[in-house]
Formats: C-alpha cells, structure tokens, sequence
C-alpha cells in the first residue's frame, strides 16, 4: 500500500467548509476528489481540521482553546 498524496492547504480548507455545512466526511472526500488516509494524516497537524471531523465548528474561538495543549 503507498502512502497517500498530501493534502494540500486548499484541500483542506474546501474540505473544513463542505463538513461545516453537514456533508457527511465520505461523501465529502468522494465529492472533492480526496484519499481519506490523507484527512486524518493531516488531522494530526492541523487544529481546524481535527475540529471539524469532531464534529464542531472550529472558527468558533472556544473549540481551539479546548485543543491547545498547556504551556
């Protein structure tokens, strides 16, 4: 099995918008043409991203915080 392509910043913003919109992730991932393995790869550095796929807004101030780890 080969790794997947990355996503790309774009990709990963269309992706966050079309999830805040209540599309469902597989459909969304079919929809903008996107390998699933690369979502949660990205997730893994990316704050909106791992917002979204839980299920919250993340341009909502309060959910980054909940993210953040403490300093």
């Amino acid at each position: 099995m080969t790794d997947p392509v990355p996503l790309t910043g774009r990709q990963a913003s269309r992706l966050i918008t079309v999830l805040r919109h209540g599309r469902d992730l597989d459909a969304a991932v079919a929809e903008l043409g996107i390998d699933l393995r690369a979502v949660w790869a990205r997730a893994r550095t990316d704050t909106r991203l791992a917002i979204v796929l839980a299920g919250r807004d993340p341009d909502v101030p309060e959910e980054r915080g909940h993210t953040l780890r403490p300093r």
